[in-house]
């Protein structure tokens, strides 16, 4: 677990220096002309001491946005360990390099020039394929002993790629809706 907190936190920023993930990707969205507004507003939120739920509301986030950070934030914050384990590695980790690949060839393909954002989308696909992915599979293995957690794992990873996908879906149409 150690080593994927570190690679989130303190990763190459792609030029000759270290920032976390998160901003990295904040990076990436200025360069591609998207607002961090709501964002910022959650975060601002958040360190003033709001609950997330009150910064959802707060920032102005699209319902689908907000319904997938809330499930998120509830897995979290009060579920067992083994449906934390299997959210974390199934909804995010395993799933992200298919996706983030796809992603990229597409934006490749359309001769899209977005340097900060394709370091960020490979950054993704390299540690979450090699090495955060097969981290996380074994940590899934290592806390869910017992038939009945490995149940409610599977519940929760289902739910997990559910929520990705109304997230997507949500993406889908705020886009086709311009």
């Amino acid at each position: 677990m150690n080593e994927i907190v570190l690679g989130e936190e303190t990763d190459s920023d792609g030029d000759v220096g270290y920032c976390s993930h998160f901003e990295l990707y904040l990076s990436a969205m200025k360069e591609v002309g998207a607002s961090t507004r709501r964002v910022d507003a959650l975060t601002a939120a958040i360190r003033d001491g709001q609950t997330v739920d009150e910064a959802l509301a707060a920032s102005g986030a699209p319902a689908h946005v907000v319904r997938f950070v809330k499930f998120t934030n509830e897995i979290a914050s009060s579920s067992p360990v083994c449906d934390v384990a299997s959210v974390f590695c199934f909804g995010r980790e395993d799933v992200i390099p298919e996706m983030f690949q796809r992603l990229l060839e597409s934006f490749e393909d359309s001769g899209m020039q977005i340097p900060r954002l394709s370091y960020y989308i490979r950054r993704h696909i390299e540690l979450d394929g090699d090495q955060h992915g097969p981290l996380t599979r074994q940590m899934v293995k290592t806390v869910c002993q017992t038939e009945q957690e490995v149940e409610s794992a599977i519940r929760s990873a289902r739910m997990a790629l559910e929520m990705r996908i109304q997230l997507w879906d949500g993406v889908v149409y705020a886009l086709s809706d311009r």
